[in-house]
């Protein structure tokens, strides 16, 4: 029994003696970012091979994703920005006359939106580094939803503009989010074709808000 501890205490002591890089698996070291400075070839042909050592249809994988990953983001989206360039038409069906808007006011509602959109989109990507995508999308989602229903409830000006300004705030971070997200799914070459599928519906939303 004491043999025994003894060559374990000696296997122990060996394996801690290695430096970093003798004690890796193969002697070989491992470095997480060595696939990063590959060629985008060699990038595909490892994820080829790990794909059939690990038995997994890549095709199918890939169209799984397609129908469960991309779609909710188009659809999100859509909404995003349809509910951006929809205001045009709420004044068009008496936006300004119901609360009393007059002069440049409905110029600056409209405006107020742009200034808390470009500089929380840069506080959200740096968000993004230290609250993990998904749940820093949800808030984002979630308090995008409570605005625009709030904005059915505005009676004044001010109402009107601390909701487009808080809309810009939480819509900052949407689009960043989601490409960061895709852009974990895909391939390079394979996230062409979803970003602009992801692209085409704000035609569509523009289409659709007349």
């Amino acid at each position: 029994m004491s043999s025994s501890n003894e060559s374990i205490e000696e296997k122990k002591f060996n394996d801690n003696s290695l430096g970093p890089e003798e004690s890796s698996i193969n002697n070989e070291p491992i470095d997480p970012c060595a696939d990063l400075s590959l060629p985008l070839s060699e990038k595909e042909d490892k994820v080829e091979a790990l794909a059939q050592e690990m038995g997994i249809n890549h095709k199918k994988l890939m169209w799984k994703i397609d129908l469960w990953v991309v779609p909710p983001f188009c659809l999100l989206y859509f909404l995003a920005f349809l509910d951006r360039v929809n205001i045009s038409n709420a004044k068009v069906y008496g936006l300004e006359k119901d609360l009393g808007l007059v002069g440049q006011q409905f110029n600056t509602a409209l405006t107020i939106f742009f200034v808390p959109y470009i500089v929380f989109e840069i506080f959200s990507n740096y968000c993004l580094k230290l609250i993990k995508p998904h749940i820093w999308l949800f808030f984002l989602i979630l308090f995008f939803g409570v605005v625009t229903i709030g904005m059915g409830f505005v009676k004044s000006f001010g109402g009107l503009v601390a909701c487009r300004f808080l809309l810009g705030v939480f819509e900052s971070g949407l689009f960043p989010s989601i490409f960061y997200i895709l852009a974990n799914f895909y391939s390079q070459r394979e996230s062409q074709k979803r970003f602009s599928t992801f692209f085409s519906c704000t035609c569509l939303s523009g289409g659709c808000a007349g």
